[in-house]
């Protein structure tokens, strides 16, 4: 796993390794929120709605982000194995009933939410000032969104990334 390998090498102080503990489920987690308010309505042509024997049109189908998001994470993470996809399949659907209940539960998610995903980004970024090192994501978008996810749960369930 040298791409799990690259995100390490980026994370080697104690502070900077709490603070992204801490902070990257806080953005994963907003980022799902911000995904929710995303949606799209179509129509299955194969799908109909039938009354008393009438066809009375076709069924909408609303499609949400945040599920496209939630079901190409976990393929991404079952490519490299099937314990990891279904460890990082649960961290998803947990961090996404917790969002979905803020959601229902806050009047004022989406300035919250705001507000988190600032907060969990400038302490990762206070962090890697104190380590001394740039961030991951200024070398590797990409790995940097993948990797960090599955770097906190590293250290939740070690035995997770030992090959």
């Amino acid at each position: 796993m040298d791409s799990v390998d690259f995100y390490r090498s980026f994370h080697t102080n104690t502070a900077n390794k709490a603070i992204h503990l801490f902070c990257i489920p806080l953005i994963v987690l907003s980022t799902i929120n911000f995904l929710s308010k995303i949606s799209t309505e179509i129509s299955c042509p194969f799908v109909f709605i039938w009354f008393r024997n009438r066809n009375i049109g076709q069924l909408p189908i609303t499609v949400r982000i945040n599920l496209i998001h939630a079901l190409y994470v976990s393929y991404f993470f079952i490519e490299w194995s099937w314990q990891i996809g279904l460890v990082m399949q649960a961290y998803i659907a947990l961090l996404s009933l917790i969002g979905r209940y803020w959601r229902r539960h806050d009047k004022n998610w989406f300035i919250n939410n705001c507000k988190v995903f600032a907060f969990a980004w400038i302490m990762q970024f206070i962090g890697h000032a104190i380590e001394g090192n740039r961030p991951a994501l200024m070398t590797s978008l990409r790995q940097s969104i993948f990797q960090a996810p599955l770097f906190t749960l590293e250290y939740i369930y070690p035995p997770l990334l030992q090959n």
